[in-house]
């Protein structure tokens, strides 16, 4: 199906579920007058859905893989916290990878989700 820059869409006509969430389905003004839906902008959206799904995913092994890592040496590191500042900071380091993934993760969550992308840690929260 595809709409030439004449022709208004009827949001009643396009209720594919893959295209719903495209902005010129929602009618976003300009954009909706200088796109038209074809197959190539039905795969691009597709593509950015799955490329978005993609990097989650790997978020989320890098937080496995860190909190494995953490896991593993536990017992290391509870010994050798006190007396050696190396250890300090790895831990601190591997702690605050985690920290900054689970951040990334609820970034990417919430533009996924349709709304603004936050401008802080803290507005994630």
């Amino acid at each position: 199906m595809s709409f030439s820059t004449s022709q208004k869409a009827d949001e009643s006509k396009l209720e594919h579920p893959v295209l719903s969430g495209h902005p010129s389905v929602r009618g976003e003004g300009a954009f909706l007058e200088s796109t038209s839906i074809d197959d190539t902008s039905i795969m691009f959206y597709h593509q950015s859905m799955r490329d978005e799904e993609r990097v989650i995913l790997e978020k989320i092994e890098k937080l496995k893989e860190e909190i494995r890592y953490l896991k593993k040496n536990k017992e290391r590191f509870l010994k050798g916290l006190p007396h050696s500042v190396d250890i300090r900071k790895i831990v601190e380091r591997s702690v605050y990878l985690c920290c900054e993934i689970v951040l990334d993760i609820s970034d990417l969550l919430i533009v996924k989700s349709g709304l603004s992308k936050p401008l802080t840690y803290g507005d994630n929260l």
